[in-house]
């Protein structure tokens, strides 16, 4: 008589090398294994039912939580986009997104020009108090790029305040402790931007503005 395996289905071949009572498939007793399974309690019907249940509840749970998850994170990010927009509208003259930057005097705003670095209203007003002057440079006598910066307000009729940090020493102080940016030169403040260095792209949009 042919025997097959009541737990893997095995179909036992004639001359197998395992003894008669064992599966040469799984290993298991054939006689122990059926008298387990005769011996187990029967589940009632409604226990089976929940059972069999189970994986699909839990499941539904797993998608639940993650639908809450995203719903949350996309309401989050509008939220804080709609607050960039916000601050974009208090800061910016431009209408760009500001961004925070390491130096607590300045901000930086981005628009379709690329990135630009502004000098927050609080550095603007005490830059306020130093002149009036919308365009305004620190600068030295032997810079070679302070120098190219003045033929360039030259060539444009462009009025400017010039601080010669070597000399005006309160000015100076305002570079290095309010602006935080040391003594490099040329620092350039047109209206709230700052360009740092000799930049005639960035000049002449700060001009345009």
């Amino acid at each position: 008589m042919t025997q097959v395996c009541p737990k893997c289905g095995y179909v036992r071949k004639p001359a197998e090398a395992v003894p008669d009572w064992q599966c040469p498939s799984c290993g298991i007793a054939y006689a122990k294994y059926q008298q387990s399974v005769l011996s187990a309690p029967e589940l009632p019907a409604g226990a089976a039912s929940a059972a069999q249940s189970t994986p699909i509840s839990r499941t539904f749970l797993f998608f639940l939580a993650a639908a809450i998850l995203a719903i949350g994170y996309f309401g989050y990010d509008k939220l804080g986009k709609s607050r960039g927009t916000d601050a974009s509208r208090n800061f910016s003259s431009t209408g760009g997104e500001v961004l925070e930057t390491d130096n607590p005097a300045l901000m930086m705003t981005v628009d379709g020009g690329g990135p630009v670095l502004r000098l927050k209203p609080e550095t603007a007003a005490q830059l306020a108090s130093l002149t009036e002057a919308r365009v305004v440079m620190f600068a030295t006598s032997w810079c070679p790029y302070c120098a190219q910066a003045r033929e360039l307000f030259a060539a444009k009729g462009v009025r400017y305040v010039e601080f010669d940090i070597e000399r005006d020493h309160e000015e100076a102080r305002f570079q290095k402790e309010v602006l935080r940016l040391g003594g490099g030169v040329p620092t350039i403040v047109i209206g709230n931007r700052l360009v740092i260095g000799f930049d005639e792209n960035q000049i002449s949009a700060g001009l345009k503005e």
